[in-house]
């Protein structure tokens, strides 16, 4: 695949695969759904908070990461060597949050759970800096910008601060707001 015609196939199926990872997440919630019969809407909403907040969460993790994606390889041309393993790396990642997202609203306080939910996104953030790391080596420059490590280091940090402290559970994700002031930061600094 190193024709711009691999590029297109390589985001249309990254695409598609995005898709029905977000489209997974709402599952649980439609078989909730059925359960309207036994208890009025605003109580079935109530006890099941968690899973509607998990879902609410997922969606926009999974739509971020899909934005960085997408404004990534907005000028690139063509597939470089490594670039198929990377982005297929990433989609696993994508297409497996579902699973601890689904633990995440059945389970609202173990470790485990939100060790391997925030793990997901080291994965995911990982085979995202990956790709970048193999468009910058390959690509023309100034077509995608160097600065992609920041989101995984970021992620990273959460991760270590929920295994360490599992009082802070997913609160530590707080942490990525903090990607636009480091950016900024090591922008003055270049």
């Amino acid at each position: 695949m190193s024709s711009s015609r691999g590029i297109d196939r390589l985001l249309a199926f990254g695409d598609a695969t995005v898709a029905i990872a977000m489209t997974l997440l709402i599952l649980p919630l439609v078989d909730v759904a059925h359960e309207v019969d036994q208890a009025p809407v605003g109580e079935l909403l109530d006890d099941h908070s968690f899973e509607l907040a998990s879902f609410a969460l997922s969606f926009v993790v999974i739509a971020v990461f899909w934005r960085a994606h997408h404004a990534m390889y907005d000028r690139v041309e063509d597939v470089v060597p490594g670039l198929v393993t990377a982005n297929l790396a990433w989609l696993a990642a994508i297409v497996f949050l579902p699973f601890p997202t689904a633990l995440l609203g059945a389970a609202t306080d173990e470790r485990l759970v939100h060790g391997l939910y925030i793990g997901t996104l080291v994965a995911a953030s990982a085979s995202l800096s990956w790709q970048r790391h193999l468009l910058v080596r390959h690509a023309p420059p100034r077509t995608v910008r160097p600065d992609a490590h920041i989101s995984l280091l970021l992620v990273t940090v959460a991760f270590a601060l929920t295994m360490a402290v599992p009082a802070v559970g997913m609160w530590s994700l707080l942490v990525l707001l903090l990607e636009r002031p480091v950016r900024f930061v090591l922008a003055k600094r270049a």
